[in-house]
């Protein structure tokens, strides 16, 4: 699942690469999956640690057969080997213990000779070298394989193709987008373009609070640096310890950091999609709302300090309204229910160019304002 993909007018290509090397998902090769839960997947125990040289060898064998395969259904010299699965690794020195000892052995087995490259490879490869890598490096590695094949006008030779096979990365550039998805016949993901609404506004919502408050926290920052009695206030200590690694504070205190980790975990591929089980679904909102809620604290008083000064306690009740698309904010409705009392509302444009927005704001139903 990769090759070369056109998206533009311009007929310009990048590579694209999916993984899923082994029948359309992300695990190990068969016969060799190291994690905790493999039994209860009714794989065996397919361990490579202490066993014999002898029976390591014959392993390692078919491990390199399913390069073999692979190889032959992958473009460049460059292979991806995925060994993990979902909810995998939670016992990581079990996977690691095996994959040191599984890239140790192919490593060494191909270079004394006990496995021949050529005889899994064919004339396309001579050698191996597995490694931890990462898709970065994976994808940078099929880039030259990329510009390798363009000068490599002798694509085939006697006995096969070579290593770089310019015809399959010239000829097959693909077009348009990856819609809709399928994963076998008649299987077509596309439920999950409207599953969730309420979750995925969440996921926007606190994308864009965070990116908000970001700012909020730069400015209060640039206004105590700018002060020419150079007091802080109390948003930039907090700020500052949160940028000092060696404090008793960590970065971890920050107000914001419990939004930036939820949006962060809500970008899974089975989160922001809504493909996660429910009980998940429910977390990654809890999540997000306590993030916010944090963030809602640390923005009203950067915003009251921005305009008030650090010293100030005017608005010291200013909060945020999360639940407008409710039609409840109860400072708003509280407030209301008094025509004497005054009412402050504070919109702040977290975009660089103007915009003209109407602002829904919640009063008590026996109010006459």
């Amino acid at each position: 699942c990769e090759g070369l993909w056109s998206s533009s007018t311009d007929e310009t290509s990048v590579f694209w690469g999916l993984t899923g090397s082994y029948g359309g998902n992300y695990g190990g090769p068969t016969g060799f999956c190291f994690d905790a839960r493999c039994a209860s997947l009714g794989a065996k125990n397919e361990t490579l640690v202490r066993l014999s040289e002898d029976v390591l060898l014959k392993r390692i064998q078919t491990f390199t057969h399913s390069l073999g395969t692979q190889a032959n259904q992958t473009k460049g010299r460059n292979l991806m080997l995925t060994m993990g699965m979902d909810f995998f690794y939670s016992q990581a020195d079990i996977n690691f213990e095996n994959m040191d000892l599984l890239i140790e052995a192919t490593n060494h087995f191909l270079s004394d000779g006990s496995i021949k490259a050529t005889d899994v490879f064919g004339h396309r490869f001579d050698k191996v070298n597995i490694f931890y890598s990462t898709p970065e490096r994976y994808t940078k590695c099929k880039y030259i394989d990329a510009g390798n094949a363009k000068e490599d006008k002798a694509n085939t030779v006697s006995d096969g193709p070579t290593k770089y096979d310019p015809a399959t990365w010239e000829n097959k550039v693909k077009q348009g987008d990856f819609f809709p998805y399928a994963d076998c016949d008649h299987c077509y993901w596309s439920g999950y373009f409207s599953s969730r609404q309420s979750l995925k506004r969440m996921e926007r919502v606190g994308s864009s609070f965070l990116h908000a408050a970001r700012q909020i926290e730069s400015m209060v920052k640039l206004q105590s640096l700018q002060t020419s009695n150079n007091v802080e206030s109390d948003a930039q200590k907090k700020v500052e310890r949160a940028e000092a690694p060696d404090s008793e504070c960590s970065w971890l205190s920050s107000q914001l950091y419990m939004l930036d980790d939820a949006m962060g975990i809500a970008q899974h591929h089975d989160g922001v999609t809504g493909t996660s089980k429910q009980h998940v679904a429910y977390d990654y909102a809890k999540r997000i709302a306590e993030g916010m809620s944090d963030a809602c604290s640390f923005a009203s008083n950067g915003l009251r300090e921005l305009f008030f000064g650090p010293q100030s306690e005017m608005l010291e009740n200013l909060s945020c309204c999360h639940l407008l698309n409710e039609t409840i904010c109860d400072v708003s409705q509280e407030a209301s229910q008094d025509n004497d009392n005054m009412i402050y509302v504070v919109v702040y444009n977290a975009l660089a160019n103007e915009r003209t927005e109407a602002i829904p704001l919640p009063v008590d139903s026996s109010s006459r304002m």
